[in-house]
C-alpha cells in the first residue's frame, strides 16, 4: 500500500469516528426535543429533527456514518421506553428510512447545495416517499409491544409519518443552507436590511402566532409569506434558514401555549397541521431562493458573453481600422505610381515589367489612348480587371464604351469631353459589365497630354477594381445590426445544443438505459428492440448535435504550428484507430519533419480513414495513408478498397449531414467529410475525390508545408481535441 491511499483511507476512517459520535449526540440531542412533543403516544412526536438532521449528515458526510445514526435512535428510544428489544427495531426504521432517502437522491443526481428548483422538490418527494419506511417499522413495533392498540395503528402511522416527512422537509433544508459554502453570487452586504427584516418578522411572529392586540380568532398565520418572500429574493439560502427559524420557533411555542391560529384540537393535530405549515414556509422559501440563484447564475453567465462580445466587436473593430489605413496608404501608393508610369510610359522593357508585376499586386491596371489614331492600350491587369484575355486585340474608345454599364456611359462621355475642353486631370467611378454579365465598379482617374499647339494627342491613366472595398463599405454599415443579430443567434444556438437538447437528450438516454436494466427480464423481445433503437437513436442525436457544435466552433481560435514527425503522426492514427478486426491501415511517406499544426491535421486524416471503415461493404479491408512533397505544400491521399463514391454522390459528400447509406445501416451524424473540408479549406488548401475508379475511393488534400510564428491558422483547439479523443477511442 502506497502512503497516500494510507493516509487517504485513515483520513475517512477519523472522519467516520469524529462524525458519527457528532451526529449521534445530535440525533439524540433533537430526539429528545421531539419526545417533549409527543403527547398521544409516548414514542411518537409529529415533530421529529432526527430524521432531517441524519438525512444531511448522509448527504454531506456518506453513508459510512450510520452506525452514529443507529446509536443515537437506540440511545433516544431507550431513554423513552426503556425496551431494549423495541428500541432496537425501531433504531432500525430510523436508520433505514435515511438511508433509502440517500439512496434515492443520489440516483436522481440530487445536488445538496438547494441551487436549483429541481433539487427541492426532489428532496420533499424522498422525503414522502421513504419516511414511510420508518413509519411502518416504528407502528409494526410498536404494536408487538402491546403500546399501541390495535385500533389506534392508523393515527398512529400518520403521526409518525407525518413528523419524520415533515422534519426531512423542514430541517434538512436548514442545515443543508448551512453546509454547503456560500455562492459567489449570493448577497452578503445588507447587514442593516437582514436586521431590519428580521426585527419585523419577530413582530408579525408575535401578532400572528401570539395573539398580540388581535382578537381571539384572529388567523395571520400566512401574513409572514411577504417577509420570507423578500429575505428569499433579497438574500441567500442560509438568511432564509434564519427566518425559517424565527418562524417555525413562535409557531410551536404558540401552539404549545394553547395561543394563535394552531391552538384548536388535539395537540398531535395542532402539531400536525403546524408542520405541514413551516414545511410549506420552508419549501416555498427555499424554491424562491433556488429560483434568484439560478437568476443570479444565468444573468453572470449573459455578462460574461456580453464582455466577450464587446471585445470581439472591439478587436474587430480595430481590425478595420487597420485595414482602412492600409486601404488610404495604397491609394497614396497609386497616385505616385500613376505619376511615375506618365513619365516613363516610354521607357525600356525592364521598367515596363516592374510596373506589370507592381499593378498585378495591387490590382490597379493601367491605360493609354492613341487619341489621333483611336488606339488604345491597356495592361494586362486592366484586361483581368474587365474579365478578358491579355492575347485580345486592343479596344477602341466605342468598344470601351460597349464594355461601360449602360447607366454609366453619359457620365463617361461627360468626363472625357471636359477633360479635353479644359485638360484638369479626373478621377471619378464608373461600373463596368465584364462578358459574363457580372458588373464591377472601378475607379478611373487619368490626364490628357496635349502637344505644342494645345491639342489633346493621348490620354493616359488607372482604373482600380474597388467592388471589394465598396461591398465592404456596405458591410460596414450594417456591422451593428450584423453584431447584435449574430449574438442572439449564437445565444439561442449555444443554449439549445447545450441544455435544451444535449441535457434532456442525455436523461432521455439514460432512463432508457435504466428501464432497460430494471425491467430486462420482464420486457418482450420487441419491447426490447424498441428500447435498444430508442437508445441508438439517442446516442446518434448527441453525436449529431456534438458534431455540429464542433463544426461551428472551426476557426475561432488561436492554435501556434509545432516541429511535427511525420512518420509518427502517421503510425499514430494507423495504430491507435478504432477499427474492426479483419481492417489494415497502413502509411508511406518520405517526408520526415513538417512545422504545422498538428491537431487540425490529425482531425482531417483520422476523419477520413474512419470515413473509410464506416462505409466500407466488407468485413476486411485495406486502408493507405500517403504523404508527398509538392513544392510549397503536401499532398496527402487516403484510399480504401471499398465499394467506392458513385459519381452522382461526390457533388455532396463533402455537404452537411449527408450519407451515403441509411442511418439504420451505417452510425454516423453525415458531418466527417463536411469538417475535413472546412479544415482543409481553412488552410488555403482544397480536398479533391479521384475519379475514374471502379472499386475503392481515394481523397486527396493537400497541406501547407511550412508555418510562420506569425500565421497561425484559427483553428478550434476546444473542439480538435475532444473529437479526436472520441474517435481514437469510439471511431467516428
Amino acid at each position: 500500500m502506497r502512503l497516500t491511499d494510507f493516509s487517504s483511507h485513515d483520513a475517512r476512517l477519523l472522519r467516520t469516528a469524529v462524525v458519527g459520535p457528532v451526529t449521534a449526540a445530535a440525533y439524540l440531542v433533537s430526539a429528545e426535543f421531539g419526545f417533549s412533543l409527543a403527547f398521544a403516544t409516548k414514542q411518537v412526536s409529529a415533530v421529529w429533527p432526527p430524521t432531517g438532521i441524519a438525512v444531511v449528515a448522509l448527504l454531506v458526510f456518506g453513508v459510512r456514518i450510520w452506525p452514529g445514526i443507529f446509536v443515537g435512535a437506540l440511545l433516544a428510544n431507550l431513554m423513552a421506553s426503556g425496551a431494549l428489544l423495541t428500541s432496537a427495531g425501531i433504531a432500525v426504521g430510523n436508520t433505514v428510512a435515511p438511508i433509502a432517502t440517500w439512496l434515492l437522491l443520489r440516483r436522481l443526481r440530487f445536488n445538496h447545495r438547494l441551487e436549483s428548483v429541481r433539487d427541492v422538490l426532489l428532496l420533499v418527494m424522498a422525503a414522502l416517499t421513504t419516511m414511510t419506511l420508518s413509519a411502518s417499522n416504528g407502528v409494526v413495533n410498536l404494536l408487538l409491544a402491546g403500546q399501541i392498540a390495535l385500533g389506534a395503528l392508523g393515527s398512529v402511522w400518520w403521526t409518525w409519518w407525518a413528523g419524520d416527512a415533515l422534519g426531512v422537509m423542514v430541517v434538512a433544508p436548514l442545515l443543508l443552507a448551512w453546509a454547503a459554502p456560500r455562492a459567489a453570487r449570493e448577497r452578503r452586504c445588507r447587514p442593516f436590511e437582514l436586521a431590519l427584516v428580521l426585527v419585523a418578522l419577530f413582530g408579525l411572529c408575535w401578532l400572528a402566532f401570539w395573539g398580540g392586540f388581535l382578537p381571539p380568532g384572529s388567523r395571520l398565520e400566512y401574513a409572514v409569506f411577504p417577509l420570507v418572500i423578500w429575505v428569499a429574493l433579497r438574500f441567500g439560502k442560509r438568511e432564509v434558514s434564519w427566518a425559517i427559524l424565527v418562524i417555525s420557533a413562535a409557531a410551536i411555542i404558540g401552539a404549545t401555549n394553547d395561543r394563535g391560529p394552531f391552538a384548536e384540537g388535539e395537540m398531535d393535530q395542532r402539531l400536525i397541521l403546524l408542520d405541514i405549515f413551516i414545511a410549506v414556509t420552508t419549501v416555498t422559501a427555499m424554491a424562491l431562493a433556488a429560483i434568484t440563484a439560478e437568476r443570479s447564475a444565468a444573468e453572470e453567465a449573459l455578462q460574461a458573453a456580453h464582455d466577450e462580445l464587446d471585445g470581439r466587436v472591439k478587436h474587430r473593430t480595430a481590425e478595420l481600422a487597420g485595414a482602412n489605413q492600409a486601404l488610404i496608404k495604397l491609394n497614396d501608393d497609386l497616385k505616385v505610381a500613376t505619376t511615375a508610369l506618365e513619365r516613363t510610359s516610354l521607357e525600356h522593357q525592364h521598367e515596363r515589367e516592374r510596373l506589370a508585376e507592381a499593378q498585378g499586386i495591387a490590382h490597379v491596371g493601367s491605360w493609354e489612348w492613341d487619341i489621333a489614331a483611336n488606339r488604345i492600350t491597356w495592361s494586362d491587369e486592366l484586361y483581368r480587371i474587365y474579365g478578358l484575355q491579355p492575347s485580345m486585340p486592343n479596344p477602341s474608345y466605342e468598344g470601351y464604351l460597349d464594355r461601360i454599364h449602360p447607366d454609366d456611359r453619359t457620365l463617361v462621355e461627360k468626363v472625357v469631353q471636359t477633360c479635353f475642353r479644359e485638360g484638369h486631370p479626373f478621377d471619378y467611378q464608373p461600373r463596368i459589365v465584364r462578358p459574363n454579365g457580372a458588373t464591377r465598379s472601378l475607379r478611373a482617374r487619368g490626364r490628357v497630354l496635349c502637344g505644342a499647339d494645345g491639342t489633346p494627342i493621348r490620354m493616359v491613366g488607372t482604373a482600380q477594381d474597388i467592388t471589394e472595398q465598396r461591398q465592404l463599405s456596405d458591410s460596414l454599415r450594417q456591422h451593428a445590426n450584423e453584431l447584435a443579430r449574430s449574438n442572439e443567434e449564437l445565444e439561442r444556438f449555444a443554449y439549445a445544443a447545450s441544455h435544451d437538447l444535449r441535457s434532456p437528450l442525455r436523461a432521455v438516454s439514460s432512463l432508457a438505459h435504466w428501464i432497460a436494466q430494471d425491467s430486462e427480464n420482464r420486457l418482450t423481445p420487441e419491447s426490447r428492440g424498441h428500447l435498444a433503437l430508442l437508445q441508438a437513436r439517442s446516442r446518434r442525436m448527441d453525436r449529431l448535435l456534438r458534431d455540429l457544435l464542433d463544426f461551428s466552433r472551426i476557426g475561432r481560435t488561436e492554435v501556434p504550428p509545432e516541429s511535427v514527425n511525420l512518420p509518427h503522426l502517421l503510425s499514430e492514427i494507423a495504430d491507435g484507430m478504432h477499427r474492426p478486426f479483419g481492417f489494415v491501415v497502413s502509411t508511406a511517406t518520405s517526408i520526415e519533419t513538417l512545422r504545422t499544426c498538428r491537431l487540425p491535421l490529425q482531425r482531417v486524416l483520422m476523419n477520413l480513414v474512419d470515413n473509410a471503415i464506416k462505409h466500407h461493404d466488407r468485413d476486411r479491408g485495406r486502408i493507405r495513408i500517403t504523404a508527398d512533397e509538392d513544392g510549397d505544400r503536401i499532398r496527402f491521399s487516403v484510399s480504401d478498397d471499398g465499394p467506392g463514391i458513385p459519381a452522382v454522390h461526390r457533388h455532396k459528400v463533402f455537404q452537411m449531414f449527408q450519407t451515403l447509406k441509411p442511418r439504420d445501416e451505417v452510425e454516423g451524424s453525415g458531418m466527417g467529410l463536411a469538417m475535413v473540408k472546412k479544415i482543409v479549406e481553412w488552410t488555403g488548401e482544397t480536398v479533391t475525390i479521384d475519379e475514374g475508379q471502379l472499386r475503392g475511393a481515394t481523397i486527396r488534400f493537400t497541406w501547407p508545408k511550412q508555418w510562420n510564428e506569425q500565421d497561425r491558422m484559427a483553428t478550434p483547439l476546444e473542439t480538435v481535441i475532444p473529437a479526436i479523443g472520441r474517435q481514437t477511442a469510439h471511431g467516428s
